[in-house]
């Protein structure tokens, strides 16, 4: 399963995005960004790749 196939999943943030934290996706963990910030436990969606980091976005907000 490739990273591109995460883009538009909700995950759960596991150490607080700001901008930089965690999130679990199907039990593993990934670094990921949220410029808008994001704290643990909170969800956020995958909007984004950038290299091994997952770019993410509170998952309330619309994407674009």
């Amino acid at each position: 399963m490739g990273a591109e196939t995460l883009i538009g999943r909700e995950v759960e943030v596991r150490q607080a995005c700001r901008p930089l934290g965690q999130v679990r996706v199907k039990g593993e963990i990934w670094r990921a960004r949220c410029d808008e910030g994001a704290g643990a436990g909170a969800f956020v969606r995958v909007v984004g790749i950038d290299g091994l980091t997952l770019v993410v976005e509170p998952a309330g907000n619309p994407s674009g």
